[in-house]
């Protein structure tokens, strides 16, 4: 699931903030993260992908990467839409 880790690394940086401050956000667990870019785990738990999907304003579908690139998504709560490359 690298594609997954690095869909939520490039969303971090179009919002201007590195992994450990959107998981302490987010409320999401920093190790989680670091074990699905290590390899250590596989993917992320269903309660997890849901808190990183509310956060950024995208469907579950988008961070498994079941909405094409270059698909507009919504920003977080009262942003504009942006286009993701």
């Amino acid at each position: 699931m690298a594609g997954l880790y690095h869909r939520i690394e490039e969303l971090c940086r179009l919002e201007g903030m590195n992994m450990s401050q959107m998981c302490r956000l987010a409320g999401v667990s920093r190790g989680a993260l670091t074990d699905l870019k290590s390899g250590r785990k596989g993917g992320l738990s269903a309660a997890t992908l849901t808190k990183v999907a509310k956060f950024f304003g995208v469907s579950v579908d988008y961070l498994l990467g079941g909405t094409p690139e270059g698909a507009v998504v919504k920003k977080r709560e009262g942003q504009e839409n942006l286009d993701l490359l």
